[in-house]
């Protein structure tokens, strides 16, 4: 074993117990504690199984106690990273017996750290609002804006948005942020929101041409709670009906059924789509017309 091999193996062990020693006796100052017991510790008591944050448990009851004092440290863990040694390291080496050892003696990786924080962050629901501001610079970083969108628009088993009204400029942001599941989420809440129409109601139709499906699909269902403004939504779904993904057409009828008479100006359009190739978006056409035009669809013959 030559003497160049030695030297590298203690510099890389050194290296090793630096770390180690670092990520494990490094305090997070002021911490906040609940019966005995700290923030840190409360996380950890997170179940793999533990998914539905609106499901109490010890865990969620201690952070709800905790409060406000609680929302830096989980932004701090959404935000966190894998040190540099961990990140710079080969795969290969992840199997190895010692390097397992060492991982798991410094702590849960960054992974865990964010998931942990968007669980609990969710479970505080409207009691998070100070970390609004946070979320929206989060969106701006790539590897976690779909976390901080996810958190900014959760909603209940209602559709109620935890965070509420406040979260509409940080959502209103995510409808341009590059990543096209975070602009599905945003449009998702925004439409659970159903607020400030004069801004909601022009990205929302925007979001019509978006690049991705499943984003125009989001949008074109997310006017429900803006029929006041039926006038610049209902001419911009029917110009979505001509769009070549079925599940977007589906979504715009479903949309446009749903203003009623409102909507009349779609009546030819519904007609020519009773004979769309795609049979669900036929289904959503034919309860469209019956709901926009009932004297139309008698016509089409449909019972």
């Amino acid at each position: 074993m030559s003497k160049r091999f030695c030297i590298t193996v203690v510099i890389f062990l050194a290296v090793v117990l630096v770390v180690l020693v670092w990520q494990v006796l490094r305090p997070r100052e002021s911490e906040p504690i609940y019966k005995g017991k700290t923030l840190s510790q409360w996380e950890a008591e997170k179940k793999p199984t533990d998914f539905d944050p609106s499901i109490s448990t010890p865990a969620i009851d201690a952070l709800r106690q905790m409060g406000t004092n609680a929302l830096p440290y989980l932004i701090q863990d959404l935000r966190s990273k894998d040190a540099l040694f961990w990140r710079k390291l080969p795969r290969s080496a992840y199997s190895l017996r010692l390097i397992i050892r060492i991982r798991l003696m410094c702590g849960p990786p960054a992974w865990e750290r964010q998931d942990r924080a968007i669980y609990f962050l969710k479970a505080l629901g409207s009691m998070a609002k100070p970390a609004i501001p946070a979320l929206s610079e989060c969106l701006d970083r790539p590897e976690i804006a779909e976390q901080s969108a996810d958190i900014l628009g959760h909603y209940d088993s209602i559709g109620r948005v935890g965070l509420g009204t406040e979260a509409t400029p940080p959502l209103l942001k995510a409808m341009t942020n590059g990543n096209a599941s975070v602009r599905r989420i945003a449009a998702n809440a925004l439409g659970l929101l159903k607020t400030k129409p004069d801004l909601v109601v022009p990205a929302l139709i925007h979001a019509l041409k978006d690049p991705s499906p499943e984003v125009r699909s989001m949008a074109a269902r997310s006017f429900g709670g803006y029929k006041t403004e039926a006038a610049s939504i209902v001419p911009a779904l029917i110009d979505t009906l001509d769009d070549t993904d079925s599940y977007v057409r589906q979504g715009t009828l479903w949309m446009l059924g749903m203003y009623g008479g409102r909507a009349s100006a779609s009546v030819p359009k519904l007609l020519f789509l009773l004979k769309d190739p795609d049979f669900q978006v036929r289904k959503e056409a034919t309860n469209a017309l019956k709901l926009i035009d009932p004297e139309a669809a008698a016509k089409a013959g449909l019972q």
